[in-house]
């Protein structure tokens, strides 16, 4: 462990980098279940920009405005012709956040630098993660 903690700080940081990214990606386009989870429970209250919702869920409360609904009782939606599916009406920041990694990364990379700090010792997860990710990307680029 302290062969890790010896190592210079710009490795160092450059493990930092290389997880934050893996994470950022986990978060914003990964299909592993839990990210998958967290995204639509997230876009399911704050929908983003390009949320698109299909006719089973939405509910139509005035019967004279065909082509407004509301999703989970909280999203307002309206029909979009050209796709044929529910878009929202009001988007949220939040929604749009989670799916974009320019906006997520700062975030991600803020707490990955707030635990190393205070935690220095947690280096070898982050090494862990930046492996992962190197692997990952190693993996798809082999496999096309």
């Amino acid at each position: 462990m302290r062969d890790l903690l010896a190592l210079p700080l710009l490795w160092q940081l450059l493990i930092l980098t290389v997880a934050a990214w893996w994470i950022t990606r986990l978060i914003v386009v990964a299909d592993f279940p839990p990210t998958i989870w967290l995204r639509e429970t997230i876009w399911a209250r704050w929908p983003a920009d390009d949320t698109l919702y299909p006719d089973d869920g939405v509910v139509i409360p005035d019967p004279d405005l065909p082509t407004e609904g509301v999703v989970n009782g909280r999203v307002a939606v309206d029909w979009d012709d050209g796709l044929e599916l529910w878009r929202p009406i009001r988007p949220r920041a939040f929604g749009n956040l989670i799916s974009c990694p320019w906006c997520v990364s700062p975030y991600v990379t803020a707490v990955v630098v707030a635990v190393w700090v205070l935690w220095p010792s947690s280096l070898w997860l982050w090494l862990v993660l930046a492996m992962a990710g190197v692997e990952a990307l190693i993996a798809t680029r082999v496999d096309r």
